[in-house]
């Protein structure tokens, strides 16, 4: 595998820039994104042969790893902001609030 090819080239940018800590910059940019599915089309479709293979798996690795990076930070940031338990809890009692107005107007209207 040459140094000069885009695939390789962009396996080493990733890896560095993971290295690096700013891998995240690569799913934030769309040419990035771009460059990326290209790359991964076209290990996908050269699966095949024996050094494609090797790379498929890296990718499907990469992927599940990705996957489950995405799933944990999900779950962590889910129970670490309780902002949405907040709304959640206002909306209940917006709810109730609501329901018992209602209830005070239907009893007034029969009464009179």
């Amino acid at each position: 595998m040459s140094s000069s090819h885009p695939t390789s080239s962009l396996l080493k940018g990733y890896i560095t820039a993971a290295m690096l800590g700013t891998s995240f910059i690569i799913s934030s940019v769309p040419i990035f994104k771009l460059s990326a599915a290209i790359a991964a089309n076209r290990i996908y479709n050269n699966r095949k042969k024996s050094l494609w293979k090797l790379l498929y798996f890296c990718l499907l690795g990469l992927l599940l790893i990705s996957l489950g990076c995405t799933i944990i930070t999900f779950m962590a940031s889910y129970n670490n902001y309780p902002s949405g338990y907040g709304l959640k809890h206002l909306h209940q009692i917006g709810e109730s609030l609501s329901l018992s107005l209602s209830l005070s107007l239907s009893h007034t209207h029969t009464h009179t």
